[in-house]
C-alpha cells in the first residue's frame, strides 16, 4: 500500500512536468517520507521490557514539537505500541497502527534497519511513514513520527485530540 500511496505523489509530479528521472524519484521519496520531521522530531528514547512481571514494554522518549522538547512515557505490548501510547499521553496524538514492516538495508555490522508504518487517523485517513536507523526500534519510532507528520498539515490537524 505504501507503493500505491507514493505512486500518487509521483503521478502529481508527472502531471505537472512530464517525465521524472530515477534520481528525482529517490529525492521525492526521501523528502516525502524520510525528511518529514515537522512538527515532531524524534530526539531519543530509552525502552524497557519486563518479561517476568507483565510482558509489556515501557518507553521514555524525547520529542521536539512546536512547543519545544517533550518527554513522553508509555507502555504497550511492544516498543512501537508503547511509543504510540507515549505520544497520545504526552502530546494528544491519536492514531491507530494499521501496518508495520521492517527489513535490513545492507549486510553485517554496517546494515541499516528500514521500518515502514501505516497509521489511520480518527477520520479514517491513512498515511505511511518510513524510518531508517542502525537500531530497528529507533527506525520504527522515526517511521511512526514520519507518518504522523505527513498527516499533520498544520496546527488544526485531526490527529491532535486537544
Amino acid at each position: 500500500r505504501l507503493q500505491i500511496e507514493f505512486s500518487s505523489v509521483i503521478q502529481a509530479i508527472t502531471d505537472e512536468g512530464g517525465e521524472i528521472l530515477p534520481e528525482a524519484i529517490k529525492k521525492t521519496f526521501d523528502e516525502t517520507y524520510l525528511h518529514a520531521e515537522s512538527p515532531y522530531t524524534y530526539l531519543g528514547h530509552r525502552s524497557y521490557f519486563d518479561s517476568e512481571s507483565s510482558d509489556e514494554s515501557e518507553v521514555e522518549a524525547t520529542i521536539k514539537g512546536p512547543d519545544g522538547e517533550v518527554r513522553a512515557k508509555g507502555r504497550g505490548n511492544g516498543p512501537l505500541s508503547a511509543f504510540k501510547t507515549a505520544l497520545a499521553d504526552a502530546l494528544g496524538i491519536e492514531v491507530s497502527l494499521v501496518d508495520y514492516h521492517e527489513h535490513a538495508v545492507g549486510a553485517g555490522a554496517d546494515a541499516t534497519a528500514a521500518a515502514y508504518v501505516e497509521i489511520e487517523t480518527p477520520s479514517r485517513d491513512v498515511y505511511w511513514g518510513v524510518g531508517l536507523h542502525a537500531n530497528i526500534v529507533t527506525a520504527s519510532f522515526r517511521a511512526l513520527l514520519s507518518a504522523i507528520n505527513r498527516s499533520h498539515p498544520g496546527p488544526d490537524s485531526e490527529v491532535l485530540a486537544r
